[in-house]
This record gives structure tokens, sequence and C-alpha cells, in this order.
């Protein structure tokens, strides 16, 4: 993974942090907040800062888990050709990118 948990709940507060500044999430003393949606309306919702953080810190790390499994799909593929790119001398580092890149293409992920 590109981030240790540190890293990323440091990167959720920052979010967090973000949202109560640009005030699309106000976080109250009842423990409810208010979000404000791009119409104008308002969702209100209870949950504290702390469980909205934790939302925010499992959608990032899934996030990363979805590239880190897709790192080892892209590894095992060119394991199995490995004699092949041996024999013909080419680029491993490329062939990873171009292989990840027609994955990431055709399962329309975003990374």
């Amino acid at each position: 993974m590109k981030f240790t948990m540190e890293q990323i709940r440091n990167i959720a507060k920052e979010i967090m942090d973000q949202f109560k500044h640009q005030d699309v999430l106000d976080v109250d003393d009842n423990a409810s907040i208010s979000m404000a949606m791009e119409n104008g309306s308002k969702i209100v919702t209870k949950l504290n800062y702390d469980s909205i953080q934790k939302i925010i810190i499992k959608l990032i790390y899934d996030d990363l888990i979805v590239e880190d499994r897709l790192n080892e799909e892209v590894r095992e593929i060119l394991e199995q050709y490995q004699d092949e790119i041996d024999d013909k001398n080419l680029e491993y580092s490329s062939l990873f990118k171009m292989i990840k890149r027609k994955l990431v293409k055709e399962r329309g992920l975003v990374l």
C-alpha cells in the first residue's frame, strides 16, 4: 500500500477539516451533522465527527486495497510469461504499466 494507516488518518482529518472550512459539513454538540448538497438542500443525520472520519478512512483504505490487489494480479500475469519476457529482453516495468492500464480500462476502475 502506498500509504500507512497514519497517513490515511491524516488525509481523512484533512478532508474533514476542508468539509468544515467550506461549510459542507457542520458538526454540532448534539452529535448530529448536516451536509449541504449541490442543489441547496441539506441532509441531517446523527453521526459524530469520529464516526464520519472512520467512514472516510475506510473509503480511502478500501480504494487503496483495490489498487494493491490489481498490482498483485498484474504481477501474477507477468509471472506466467517470465520466461518469454526474459528471452525477448522486454522491460518488466513497461509491461506492468501497460497491463495495469488495460485492466483498469476494462474494469472501469478509477485509481
